[in-house]
């Protein structure tokens, strides 16, 4: 009762990543809150409890790949998308610069070579160990960075990454 009000952004990732990945609302619930139902609260207009939010949240990033995240980021995100559950607030701002993230650009930019280095992998149906050794890297480092763990790599060394893999 005393909880903050869960507002039209958490709808808006919930939505987001229902569509961006093809899961259902009931799987959702099921396997993030062990309620299939959960996702009907916040479209009913009742607020979810802070810690089902960060639950959620967790899953969803545990779930979605980092292609899938850039996509939900960006649409959740991008005032020039016109559904308003999906935008919910006109005008927002990269959602990385309200993370406080010094340069969200940058990051942005990274994650996008990354993902695109992970759908490539994926398209040519190699091992991560295979890539690893194509691109001269250790399989785990490998495995971190399509994971989202890029923030000691540079754009330039991202850029010789993916260009190697093409």
């Amino acid at each position: 009762m005393g909880e903050p009000m869960i507002g039209p952004a958490f709808r808006a990732e919930i939505a987001t990543f229902l569509v961006v990945t093809g899961t259902s609302g009931r799987t959702l619930g099921r396997l993030a809150l062990e309620n299939p139902d959960f996702v009907r609260k916040p479209n009913s207009g009742d607020s979810p409890r802070l810690d089902a939010v960060q639950k959620v949240r967790a899953w969803m990033r545990r779930t979605a790949s980092l292609r899938e995240r850039v996509e939900i980021a960006r649409a959740v995100a991008d005032p020039g998308v016109p559904d308003p559950v999906l935008n919910p607030v006109p005008g927002a701002v990269n959602e990385l610069a309200d993370l406080g993230l010094a340069d969200a650009h940058a990051h942005f930019a990274k994650a996008e070579l990354v993902s695109r280095m992970d759908d490539i992998v994926r398209e040519r149906g190699i091992t991560q160990a295979e890539a690893a050794r194509l691109l001269g890297v250790s399989e785990p480092n490998l495995s971190r960075l399509l994971r989202g763990d890029f923030r000691e790599y540079s754009l330039e060394r991202l850029l010789r990454l993916l260009t190697t893999l093409h």
